[in-house]
């Protein structure tokens, strides 16, 4: 009974996946002929994504499933909750402060043991590089415009 439940969750999770990739294609007929690259190519990720887990469960019903105690929720939900936080902010603070704090934070969750001091400010600076590079990358070689 518990194997047939993470098998619907895990149809569900795809189904999402499928149905967000072909919105998000939707979506970029009004985007550049450069700035629908990512969108598309992350869609079509999404897609593929969806159709693999649905194959798995479909070909490999009997399969293992990961045990309840070595999923961990806390930090599943912390990346979403900064997702989601980051994209909520990008408007208010623009792309390059929120991203590069996001990406200070996933690190911190990332990690399973605690991080020293240096190693934050090392993925700092490496972060802020990192996405004042993709910013310059988007924005001027791409046309994409950036909040």
């Amino acid at each position: 009974m518990n194997r047939l439940i993470d098998q619907w969750r895990q149809a569900v999770v795809a189904l999402l996946g499928i149905c967000l990739g072909a919105f998000a294609i939707s979506q970029t007929s009004a985007m550049s002929e450069l700035g629908r690259v990512f969108p598309i190519t992350a869609s079509l990720i999404s897609i593929a994504a969806g159709l693999g887990i649905l194959a798995k469960i479909i070909l490999a019903p009997q399969a293992e499933t990961v045990p309840e105690e070595r999923i961990d929720y806390l930090r599943a939900g912390l990346f979403a909750a900064t997702m989601l936080i980051w994209a909520l902010s990008l408007d208010r603070f623009g792309f390059v402060p929120t991203s590069a704090c996001a990406v200070v934070v996933v690190a911190v969750i990332s990690r399973r043991e605690p991080m020293s001091k240096t190693s934050i400010l090392f993925h700092a600076i490496a972060g802020v590089f990192l996405v004042v590079g993709f910013s310059f990358l988007l924005s001027e070689v791409l046309n994409v415009r950036l909040p």
